[in-house]
């Protein structure tokens, strides 16, 4: 290790018991950046989770003692680091809120003196940043695009090999349905690549500046993944980095916890092989991409199946192509033509075989020497966790050769179900990741952050995520089913919508915008007439307002679902807000009224796009821009009139349920029936702003209607079986208005004719006064029972009663 005595004394380090050390992957991260990604999250999240309701019922305190976000002038000296001081109070887990007590509040304040009193001595945390990002020096382009040009489909293949395709004696329509998907990425990443070199040999005007950014990017991020496969000198010194940290942080913990992600852990391991000392109780991995590097190094040095990789595709689309253009021709002078593209495509079944068979020897070698990677030789009994999400791209998955390993323990999250996200948004995750990740720092704590009921509590945070992960999934999928419904049922109507999109944004002065799209049809249309191609296709004047309209029509589409996401990550952080605030939520089993009806709710929300898609086949004809923006506002009408049912009948019941756990017994019998009956007035007046002002308001109108009858429905049931127990009248007497103000709406029906919906109308506003008269009349009763309960008020109603 690195003596640092006299440093010490210059510079003063944090002293702690508990050191985490969080590794980044790949990517252009500057220097701090992980501390505060990565740890702040992390420091975050336990101190909502031990503040709970706040208060008495704090089980403890997380404080930040000290930072420093740069380095002083080396990783040697200081790194990037946070002192965290982690106290427990001693406060019972899981006390609800507004818990009522026998106990005089003398009584309550010894307690609680008491219970901090016996609270163990606070725990130090160190957390520091193990920053390389800056030690690597780009690789040329042309070699990197070179490199993934053969290296890329191979390692898709092999992602493919092992994960959904690992089962080789299994040839349903799946297995083969995974194998066209395998076989269309790996050409698609080639034909990407192959453009992106030519366009960056051209010397000059725009496509070289957006090449040349496109290609940055892509250096700053698999350019780090090259130099650690292909430079060692680079390689060396980039765990050299990680070493020093390791390092520096051994000196000033007495514990040491290394977090690294993707390609970071790949780093974090090489160092923790050389450290040779047995303060490493944990090595955690997350998103890490390990096992992929390993098996890309081995084609280094072994170089099977590259070719046939490289060539599989090409050669069975060049080949099947050619073949059914050659019959489809017709002619016998086409024959030798569909000969050739036969032996091609036989060409490319061959390297299916040899792709196989090469792939086949990688799992046998590597299955061996990925035995090497245990750490317990160099660092005694360390713990080794892998976390990885079910749709992040960088791990292998459920194919893991790492899972074959004893000395790992594999934890499968649920982020967002997203191929672009979830290798992004771990540390995002405050219901899945994050819970999963305390509390395997906790078992190396000496305070018991963690009780057994905040184990199953957590656990059923992580089912609840889970579940609405899938409504994100679905929403998602809905989006892009949308997008294929629509251009294939308004295929006809693209070239008229395109142009009422052109003279919309022609006359707002933004018309230039469309010119690269007039200028890609104009492209496609002579590409397809020198094919022969005859209708839209040939035909420019159509073809480029087509383009215009299908990508409008497909960024509504898919803007609406990048809204739907930004809802649902706000809702994923007030479902943990409120897991914190009402622990007791997460008592309860299975799935609750509550949870169903949100479930539900945000399904909807998400099929928002594929809906408004049927809408607009029904009437392809008519597609314009004020068609598509009907669509639009009537769907969401209907989803706002379906909220407001839901607080209209189910809020009442929400009392007997725990999804108002922890909430004051006062405000949840005095204020939740006004706040429902407010909120399903607002959502009513909302789907009303929504609703067509070309469309006849009778329709809303009626289903208004419906929601206030359902209200009045679900309070009458509710009070019949609750009222004199909880208001010690029965009001439901007040329910018996309905029949006459239906009397009332009949008859002003038969007065006023030339307005039919002026009778519903009359009838909703009656139905508002009378449900908020008798809001005021429960409340009256609560109050006065309560009153009745207070020691002051008794004998002051007998004196009244006297005089």
């Amino acid at each position: 290790m690195i003596d640092l005595q006299s440093q010490d004394a210059r510079n003063p380090a944090p002293r702690a018991d508990i050191g985490v050390l969080l590794v980044h992957g790949i990517g252009d991260h500057t220097e701090g950046e992980t501390l505060v990604s990565f740890g702040e999250p992390l420091i975050d999240w336990l101190r909502e989770w031990l503040r709970g309701q706040g208060g008495a019922h704090a089980r403890g305190s997380v404080k930040v003692v000290q930072a420093r976000m740069r380095a002083t002038r080396t990783e040697a000296v200081s790194p990037a680091y946070a002192q965290v001081e982690v106290q427990l109070t001693g406060a019972p887990a899981g006390a609800p809120a507004g818990a009522q007590t026998d106990a005089s509040a003398d009584a309550q304040a010894d307690a609680q003196a008491d219970a901090q009193a016996d609270a163990p001595s606070p725990e130090r945390w160190l957390v520091t940043e193990a920053w390389w990002g800056d030690s690597v020096q780009p690789p040329r382009t042309l070699r990197l695009l070179g490199w993934l040009l053969t290296r890329g489909p191979l390692l898709i293949y092999w992602h493919f090999y092992l994960g959904p395709l690992r089962d080789a004696h299994r040839a349903d329509q799946r297995h083969m349905l995974f194998a066209a998907i395998a076989l269309l990425l790996a050409t698609l990443v080639q034909a990407v690549v192959l453009v992106a070199m030519v366009l960056w040999l051209i010397p000059f005007g725009p496509w070289r500046r957006a090449v040349s950014n496109a290609v940055r990017a892509l250096t700053l991020t698999l350019g780090d993944s090259f130099v650690l496969l292909e430079q060692d000198f680079q390689s060396a010194a980039l765990v050299r980095r990680v070493d020093r940290a390791l390092n520096w942080l051994a000196q000033r913990a007495d514990k040491l916890i290394v977090v690294a992600h993707s390609q970071g852990g790949a780093i974090a391991h090489e160092a923790l092989r050389r450290l040779k000392t047995h303060q490493v109780v944990s090595f955690i991995s997350i998103g890490s991409g390990l096992e992929k590097l390993h098996f890309l190094r081995h084609v280094r040095d072994k170089r099977g199946g590259l070719a046939a990789a490289s060539l599989l595709g090409p050669l069975l689309l060049a080949g099947v192509a050619t073949f059914i253009a050659a019959v489809a021709g017709g002619g016998p002078d086409q024959r030798w033509i569909a000969g050739i593209g036969a032996l091609v495509a036989m060409a490319g079944l061959a390297m299916v075989v040899w792709l196989i068979v090469a792939l086949s020897s990688y799992r046998e070698e590597l299955g061996e020497q990925m035995k090497g990677l245990d750490l317990r030789a160099a660092l005694g009994p360390a713990e080794w966790h892998d976390l990885h999400a079910t749709h992040d791209v960088v791990p292998m998955g459920d194919g893991s050769l790492m899972g074959e390993l004893g000395f790992i323990t594999r934890h499968e999250l649920k982020n967002q179900r997203s191929y672009l996200n979830d290798h992004v948004s771990y540390f995002e995750n405050r219901m899945g990741c994050l819970p999963t990740l305390w509390r395997l720092l906790a078992r190396h704590s000496r305070l018991a952050l963690f009780s057994d009921l905040d184990a199953a509590r957590l656990d059923r945070a992580l089912l609840l995520h889970n579940r609405q992960s899938w409504v994100l999934w679905f929403s998602g999928a809905a989006s892009w089913a949308a997008v294929a419904v629509g251009l294939y049922a308004l295929r006809a109507a693209l070239p008229g919508f395109g142009t009422s999109v052109l003279d919309a944004l022609a006359a707002i002065g933004l018309g230039a915008l469309v010119k690269p799209v007039q200028l890609a049809g104009k492209l496609l249309a002579l590409g397809a007439s020198r094919i022969g191609a005859t209708g839209t296709l040939a035909d420019a004047t159509q073809l480029a307002p087509a383009l215009l309209g299908a990508l409008t029509l497909g960024a509504v589409m898919v803007g609406w679902w990048a809204l739907f996401r930004a809802v649902w990550l706000l809702g994923s952080a007030t479902d943990w807000r409120r897991a914190c605030r009402a622990p007791g939520w997460l008592d309860q089993r299975g799935l609750g009224t509550w949870d169903a009806a949100t479930l539900a709710l945000r399904a909807g929300f998400g099929l928002v796009p594929l809906l408004v898609a049927g809408l607009l086949w029904a009437a392809p004809s008519a597609l314009t821009l004020e068609l598509l923006a009907q669509s639009v506002a009537a769907v969401m009408s209907a989803l706002c009139l379906a909220v407001a049912g839901l607080y209209a009948v189910g809020m009442p019941w929400m009392r007997d349920s725990d999804a108002l756990a922890g909430a004051a017994d006062l405000s949840t019998r005095l204020l939740l029936p006004g706040a429902s009956l407010l909120m399903a007035f607002a959502f009513i007046s909302a789907a009303q702003w929504f609703w067509p002002a070309a469309w006849s308001a009778l329709p809303m109108y009626v289903a208004d209607s419906l929601v206030w009858l359902g209200m009045a429905v679900s309070r009458g049931l509710w009070l019949a079986r609750h009222g004199r127990a909880t208001y010690g009248r029965l009001w439901t007497g007040w329910l018996l208005l309905w029949p006459v103000l239906a009397t009332l709406a009949l008859a002003h029906w038969r007065v006023v004719l030339l307005d039919p919906s002026a009778p519903v109308r009359d009838f909703n506003l009656l139905a508002v006064a009378m449900l908020s008269l008798a809001e005021v009349v429960q409340a009256r009763a609560l109050l006065l029972q309560l009153a009745g309960d207070l020691p002051w008020v008794r004998p002051l109603r007998q004196l009244l009663r006297r005089r």
